[in-house]
């Protein structure tokens, strides 16, 4: 689908996501869900999300980068520039696939046919390295091994359509990414502003083809807060 600036309603219906629209309590403070004050709306949003039943991150791709590294880490160790474990470990997917196009079926193979005890096993050795900690804030090994579960083949698909086009497919994705009674729903946060190329790249090429669910939620503040700023 070519991308072309228009409303975000258009934009919606162009991908054939569902658009909701909630009111939220916001002041100067923050936005305000219950009790709780958030900074951000996605992090509010995500507070949301939590009280139904889901859990989730508000990193954007954060969480579907790490599974696909945690999936496929032995090929990245071994591929990677310096061809050690913390090397792997540090560096993002993208710089061993971009540096080995011609041996990237046995990456896929490995994704595909990782284990749900060798997945675990990778990410607490990845994630308990502080600089990966840094990149990727607030993530645990319930929710990845989630994650991983509700993904099922469809992982190894988005490492396909991902490994084309690596540079841009790593961004877009939508703010959340939530997990709930085995299945997945990634969410994009908006307030004012409408949807961007690179996340209309994303739904489009990767999102939508492989059956995953999407939508745009937009937080508008309460009539009385709009008033008062």
């Amino acid at each position: 689908m070519e991308y072309v600036k228009q409303s975000l309603k258009k934009h919606c219906d162009a991908l054939g996501i569902p658009l909701e629209v909630i009111t939220v309590d916001r002041d100067d403070t923050g936005w305000r869900i219950g009790q709780k004050v958030f900074q951000r709306p996605e992090s509010a949003a995500l507070e949301l999300f939590r009280q139904d039943g889901w859990e989730g991150t508000d990193i954007e791709g954060g969480p579907i980068t790490m599974a696909i590294k945690c999936a496929g880490f032995g090929w990245l160790a071994e591929h990677n520039l310096f061809q050690t474990r913390l090397d792997a470990i540090r560096d993002a997917p993208i710089s061993a696939i971009v540096r080995h196009p011609d041996k990237l079926d046995s990456f896929f193979e490995e994704v595909e046919t990782c284990s749900l005890e060798i997945y675990r096993e990778h990410f607490s050795e990845i994630y308990s390295d502080p600089i990966v900690r840094s990149f990727y804030p607030n993530l645990n090994i319930d929710f990845m091994a989630k994650l991983f579960t509700a993904l099922g083949p469809k992982l190894g698909q988005i490492a396909r359509i991902f490994t084309q086009n690596p540079g841009e497919y790593r961004l877009g994705w939508p703010d959340l990414c939530l997990v709930k009674d085995g299945t997945t729903q990634f969410v994009e946060i908006k307030t004012t502003d409408n949807i961007h190329r690179s996340q209309y790249v994303t739904i489009s090429s990767i999102i939508i083809p492989i059956g995953l669910t999407a939508k745009v939620l937009k937080l508008s503040p309460s009539l009385n807060d709009r008033l008062l700023q």
